[in-house]
């Protein structure tokens, strides 16, 4: 199980790949938790990792352990101020954290009257892993 604490839901490839979102009561707060507003502090960066580790917990709480195949690991991303401390809180506690690796496609699409839409689209790849030492 891969719990996903990122602002985005998982695509279909991460899912597939065991990556799961968080449940709906708690993704306000991830997102809220996500979003910096203005510059934050040290001390800001630390409690903000340890709340969504709070919501990693909550969500390994209620897993099925007789279906999982490892221990739960965590996919992470955003403000790259922020990793490093979100990071660094997961592996301090023994779990995986990993980011997610996305080739961007572009697509183009004919429409109805004619004209071409140009869109890009993010395929899931896999993941960059970093363990607990």
């Amino acid at each position: 199980m891969i719990i996903n604490l990122t602002q985005h839901p998982a695509t279909q490839e991460q899912r597939e790949a065991g990556v799961r979102d968080v449940a709906p009561e708690r993704t306000q707060r991830l997102h809220q938790l996500l979003t910096f507003e203005e510059a934050p502090d040290v001390y800001g960066l630390r409690s903000r990792a340890a709340q969504l580790f709070h919501i990693f917990e909550d969500e390994t709480l209620n897993a099925n352990w007789d279906e999982q195949k490892s221990w739960p690991r965590v996919m992470i991303g955003g403000a790259p101020y922020f990793m490093s401390h979100l990071e660094d809180c997961f592996i301090s506690e023994g779990i995986t954290v990993l980011y997610a690796f996305s080739q961007r496609t572009s697509v183009e699409e004919r429409q109805a009257d004619g004209s071409v839409v140009k869109r890009t689209v993010f395929v899931h790849e896999g993941f960059v892993v970093n363990e607990p030492q």
